[in-house]
């Protein structure tokens, strides 16, 4: 229990990032009951004295599901997202990601997100990260884990970029976007009728 006047849900699951972002993804389902406050966090054990300590960004983004969105089953692998953030967190090097926030009542899609590659204790690029998702609020609410396919998950991370990323513009159809505390994560969007060299 997060808080001691919250009478609701108080969840943690466990999943991981996998090593390479050409396989599923994961990401958790949020039913909430009523409105109520809520904490959600993603964290990960770090170990400093080992090789195998946290090497990248980490956060998270909220879509808000429709109401006429189909159900999903449990370890179902979903082939889109929503459009938009409802709300994402910072991306930044730490071992763990919190946001406050008020939900009300409905359906969310919580995508777990690490745009830099993972070091491994090797010296190789690209390793398997363990989290945890915690959930905790006021009122009633259910969890469930699901994975996105790469493409959708590629879908998710594109939304962040629009929704939090600083933005500069070349010429007139092409936008460079670019998250901030995150190290390199840049997302060019060219909408122009032929490729463009960086």
């Amino acid at each position: 229990q997060y808080r001691s006047d919250w009478h609701g849900t108080s969840i943690h699951t466990p999943s991981e990032f996998p090593s390479s972002l050409l396989t599923s993804q994961p990401c958790f389902e949020i039913v909430q009951e009523e409105d109520g406050e809520a904490l959600i966090s993603i964290m990960q054990a770090e170990d400093k004295d080992s090789a195998d300590s946290f090497q990248a960004d980490i956060g998270f983004a909220i879509f808000h599901v429709s109401e006429h969105a189909k159900e999903w089953q449990a370890n179902e692998v979903l082939t889109r997202v929503p459009e938009k953030v409802f709300i994402a967190t910072k991306f930044a090097v730490r071992d763990s990601a919190l946001l406050p926030k008020v939900l009300s009542k409905g359906r969310y899609l919580i995508v777990a997100m690490s745009f830099n590659q993972r070091a491994a204790p090797d010296g190789t690029l690209g390793c398997v990260r363990p989290f945890t998702l915690g959930f905790y609020t006021s009122r009633l609410a259910f969890v469930k884990p699901l994975r996105l396919d790469p493409k959708a998950f590629r879908d998710s991370m594109v939304a962040v970029c629009h929704h939090s990323a600083k933005v500069k513009q070349f010429y007139e159809l092409v936008s460079v976007y670019q998250l901030q505390g995150s190290g390199i994560s840049v997302y060019v969007e060219n909408k122009l009728p032929r490729a463009i060299q960086i």
